[in-house]
């Protein structure tokens, strides 16, 4: 990977302070977009500064008519927290399409918003929120509408020195229904082909069938420079009934706020032709979500033009595993080194190493350690091959710095077999149903598993495929391994 100088922030102060000091830093939290950036030289930092360790970023809170959420917080706790479910569920369902189960565990929202992706399935969901984000530097604080800091792809308002630490979102009017759409070419892991965010309130709170729509916001993403308020859309909508003709009229108006280009995942042609049917779907998910009446005919996937594999993802998947636990910070924190002394604990063994401050922690476990039964396969967080398990989580090791896992505990594949060098269950049950082919995928498909179960001990099939789905495999085709799953399950369940 290209190299780079790491500071190990101890502080949002001294964070501030290093930004400061050399303006043209990057922060660094959850690794999931850096890593990969880096690795294909679209970025090119000299000096990373690890803000991953921050707790005073890492929040969720109800301050009066508003939610505070840190810039920390990751996809996996927006998607299952019941705060966020219970009073922004657009943010939620949003959240849980972001990536896989092992992307969502680590990439924070901050990430997300500072990436600045006309794709970033979150945005949409955060304008129709109207939501603003909180600016730090060593100067002070200032604050931002989230329309006002996304200036184009790959650029924010961010000034030298500032950075992102929380996100307010206004909590919306009484009785609003809210819906998140996105269309992607497969069902994990797709950047949007294009993305879709509603709000509707109806007068009184109450959506009946004589009632008007008081309230209304629509959003797009991927189909201009930065995700779009549709509003067009909004002012067709305002003070009207709610029926199909309403709607119709205002997703076809949505149109006149895209600017969609091609690319390789859809042309500017399909962006827009989708645009309408995924706009109206939405409406009327959010207005049905208000209490309102939908026909049934609304949201049949036949509405949209086809390109490719595209599919609609939409289901708030919540994280099978607790948040991990924070370990000490490395002993040469604050100083920016291209080494680090780092201890952790692999496989119930305590080891203390020497890491690059641009290496991962799969390049450690199989460099250093030696444990190639992690497998290094794209190098890019997308085929689940290097999973590993991280103080109770399922992550991807390629898309972990290998400073972020000092104080953790790691388990790897190595670490399955009992201390007598009895198989695991899982392992047992793997070879008996059949699920091990060539076997390159093996070890992260196990280790993802063994998370699942773990949370899990009763996983439905569609539990284990959903905790599976960030692990390609191209030679079983997945039903002996979704069996081999739910095989061991039974056999652990039976255990003392």
């Amino acid at each position: 990977m290209f190299g780079f100088d790491l500071v190990v922030s101890r502080s949002v102060a001294h964070a501030l302070e290093v930004l400061a000091d050399h303006p043209h830093a990057m922060p660094v939290a959850g690794a999931t977009d850096f890593i990969p950036a880096v690795r294909a030289g679209r970025w090119r930092p000299q000096l990373a500064v690890d803000i991953s360790r921050l707790e005073d970023l890492r929040y969720l809170d109800r301050s009066g008519s508003s939610l505070e959420i840190g810039a920390l917080t990751s996809h996996a706790e927006l998607a299952s927290s019941p705060l966020v479910r219970q009073f922004i569920p657009v943010l939620a369902e949003a959240a849980g399409c972001v990536g896989d189960g092992q992307v969502r565990a680590r990439a924070t929202l901050g990430g997300n918003l500072c990436t600045a992706s006309p794709a970033a399935d979150t945005v949409p969901a955060l304008l129709v929120l109207d939501a603003s984000v909180r600016l730090l530097s060593r100067a002070g604080e200032r604050c931002l509408r989230l329309e006002d800091f996304l200036q184009g792809p790959g650029r924010t308002a961010l000034a030298p020195g500032e950075l992102l630490a929380g996100v307010t979102v206004p909590l919306p009017p009484a009785g609003s229904g809210m819906a998140f759409e996105k269309l992607g070419r497969r069902k994990v892991l797709a950047c949007s082909v294009v993305n879709a965010a509603a709000l509707l309130a109806p007068l009184g709170g109450l959506a009946g069938e004589e009632g008007c729509i008081h309230h209304a916001r629509l959003a797009l993403g991927a189909v201009a420079p930065v995700a779009v308020r549709c509003r067009p859309s909004e002012e067709c909508l305002v003070g009207r009934p709610p029926d199909a003709a309403v709607f119709d009229e205002a997703a076809a108006a949505a149109v006149r706020s895209i600017q969609p280009i091609g690319d390789v995942r859809a042309s500017a042609e399909y962006r827009r032709a989708v645009s309408v049917p995924l706009a109206r779907r939405c409406l009327w998910r959010a207005w049905q979500a208000a209490g309102g009446r939908t026909p049934s005919t609304v949201g049949a996937i036949h509405e949209l033009p086809q390109s490719g594999a595209v599919v609609r993802v939409g289901a708030i998947r919540p994280p099978l595993v607790a948040p991990a636990r924070r370990g000490e910070l490395p002993l040469r924190a604050g100083e920016a080194n291209r080494e680090h002394q780092i201890s952790l604990t692999v496989n119930g063994q305590l080891h203390n190493l020497a890491a690059g401050g641009a290496a991962t922690l799969l390049e450690l476990l199989r460099d250093q350690l030696g444990l190639t039964g992690t497998k290094d396969g794209c190098g890019e967080g997308d085929c689940g091959a290097c999973t590993v398990i991280v103080d109770g989580q399922a992550v991807k090791s390629c898309l972990v710095l290998a400073v972020q896992a000092h104080g953790s505990a790691v388990t790897t594949v190595e670490g399955l077999a009992g201390a007598d060098g009895c198989l695991h269950p899982l392992q047992i049950a793997f070879a008996e149903a059949g699920a091990v082919q060539c076997g390159y995928c093996t070890p992260g498909m196990l280790m993802a598993a063994l998370a699942l179960l773990d949370a899990r001990p009763r996983p439905t099939p569609g539990e284990v495929r959903a905790a599976l789905a960030g692990n390609l495999c191209r030679c079983t085709g997945y039903a002996k391994i979704v069996a081999a799953v739910q095989q061991a399950a039974r056999v652990m369940e039976a255990r003392p």
